[in-house]
């Protein structure tokens, strides 16, 4: 029976040699790219097969000549009314949302936007305007100390309600 020869990791000496070999090989190959990329240089080839200008017109072009035209027409201001109650028309009637489903059941979550200070909130004592008279002047006074908490709906006025979809 022939005893296999392991090295002091306990791997086959003739595995270790496989592995050296596809080692070598990748080795090889990724210089050899490296290589073929240094000296690949571009080049002009010319031009192969007939090009053709562009036919559509300039968007901005277009629009202007259009605007022409009604203006010419004396339809512009009906032109400008039209397009004016089709924008409102679509902003209060936005078209539906592929994907958004009507809602099965009525539900109401609050939200609580309150904020905890992680620092002193300061401010220049006399206001900005004295302390940009005096920059280097400035004293501060705190205004919310660390660990304040702060919800900002409580200083903001709405007139309607507000909705949020998630």
């Amino acid at each position: 029976m022939i005893k296999k020869q392991k090295n002091k990791w306990g791997f086959d000496t003739k595995l270790n040699i496989v592995y050296l070999v596809y080692f070598i090989v990748a080795f090889l190959f990724i210089i050899a790219a490296f290589v073929y990329v240094l000296l690949v240089e571009a080049a002009d080839l010319g031009v192969y097969g007939k090009s053709y200008p562009i036919k559509e017109a300039d968007i901005e072009q277009e629009i202007a000549r259009k605007l022409s035209i009604y203006q010419e027409n004396g339809e512009l201001e009906k032109f400008q009314k039209n397009y004016l109650k089709e924008v409102t028309k679509q902003i209060k009637n936005p078209s539906r949302v592929s994907g958004i489903t009507d809602a099965v059941e009525n539900r109401t979550r609050t939200f609580d936007p309150t904020i905890y200070l992680e620092e002193d909130i300061a401010i220049p004592k006399g206001g900005i305007e004295e302390a940009k008279k005096n920059p280097e002047l400035i004293e501060y006074e705190v205004l919310h100390k660390a660990g304040t908490a702060i919800n900002p709906l409580n200083y903001m006025l709405f007139n309607e309600p507000l909705i949020f979809v998630e």
